[in-house]
């Protein structure tokens, strides 16, 4: 199981990650016992993305965001 959620973690690209929940909600559907699982298996992959700093978490990546301009802004924060 823990490769139906990892790989398409690991190529971390739109495709791959709309494929996996593809998958993983037909994995859910089919064997409904699978869903603590599945979503632990989802959990610990998300949590790697983070600590490893993959996709959208990558430091390497140029990514301007304006919503947090308007954040940054805010002396309230």
């Amino acid at each position: 199981m823990r490769h139906l959620v990892v790989l398409p973690f690991e190529v971390f690209t739109p495709a791959s990650i709309a494929a996996g929940i593809d998958v993983w909600t037909r994995v859910i559907s089919e064997k409904p016992e699978y869903e603590i699982g599945v979503m632990m298996e989802i959990n610990s992959a998300w949590i790697a993305t983070v600590r490893f700093e993959k996709g959208m978490f990558s430091t390497s990546q140029k990514y301007f965001d304006s919503h947090f301009l308007l954040f940054a802004g805010f002396e309230g924060c």
